[in-house]
């Protein structure tokens, strides 16, 4: 914890329910998930994102955009505008609203690929920039609860 709040679940893997400030992991069952990600070419300060939270920036309010999943969407969006951006092309090529991972800057679908029309395609381009798209699927715990 000390290197990192979520480091402790990092190290663990798996699926969990993380409480306190990353220290409390109670292990849940594997569950075969697959997700696409869209990693923008761009990154997000985590630290001006909690700023945001805790000033609660002008259209900020606790608990944000409903629809989001995740109460540091609008923190993040107010600290970097341009994820709404990819958040949005996401959605056009999709048809799927994304969720934000962690403080940003990766956007998130749960599905396949092929689900989404998105097929064999690893890049989304906005405006002169390319973003990577990686379908990606959850895996089980270590066994010894070790990374090694």
């Amino acid at each position: 914890v000390a290197l990192g709040a979520d480091v402790p679940f990092c190290v663990r893997g798996g699926r969990a329910r993380v409480t306190g400030v990353g220290e409390t992991i109670e292990p849940l069952a594997f569950e075969p998930r697959r997700f696409v990600l869209l990693l923008p070419p761009m990154r997000v300060s985590t630290a001006a994102v909690y700023r945001a939270w805790d000033e609660r920036a002008p259209g900020l309010v606790a608990g944000g955009d409903h629809d989001a999943g995740n109460d540091l969407e609008d923190a993040a969006v107010a600290v970097a505008p341009r994820l709404a951006a990819w958040r949005d092309a996401l959605v056009d090529v999709t048809g799927r609203r994304p969720r934000l991972a962690g403080s940003g800057s990766t956007w998130f679908i749960e599905g396949d690929p092929s689900e989404m029309g998105l097929g064999g395609r690893e890049f989304l381009d906005l405006d002169g920039e390319r973003a990577a798209l990686r379908a990606v699927g959850t895996t089980a715990a270590f066994p010894d609860g070790c990374a090694s």
